[in-house]
């Protein structure tokens, strides 16, 4: 997914640390995308994680017209809609990996 697409993804949460924006973007300028793919919803269009990481592209996107292809996993392959909902409702990654591993669902 192109970052021009993925910045119309409403993030999961608000940016709490702007630093760590700052720092992806310059790793981003200096090394290019490292690190997993986003996850999110498509259908429902929502990230799932990645919000800092989408603030940096965003950013990049604006002020250099960097248009790059980011790995992405799109739940709506995986799960029902209530299911991601469900998701959506937990309040971080590592209770979001329990409920996938409870569903049997190994997406990373």
């Amino acid at each position: 997914m192109l970052i021009s697409e993925l910045i119309n993804f409403l993030p999961l949460h608000s940016i709490h640390t702007p630093k760590k924006v700052q720092d992806l973007k310059q790793s981003i300028l200096e090394s290019g995308w490292k690190g997993s793919p986003i996850i999110l919803s498509s259908d429902m269009g929502i990230l799932m994680n990645g919000t800092h990481r989408q603030a940096a592209l965003e950013d990049l996107y604006l002020e250099f017209d960097l248009d790059l292809e980011i790995p992405f996993i799109d739940l709506d392959d995986h799960l029902e809609e209530d299911q991601i909902c469900d998701l959506q409702l937990l309040s971080d990654e590592d209770h979001r990996q329990e409920y996938l591993d409870e569903l049997g669902i190994n997406i990373l």
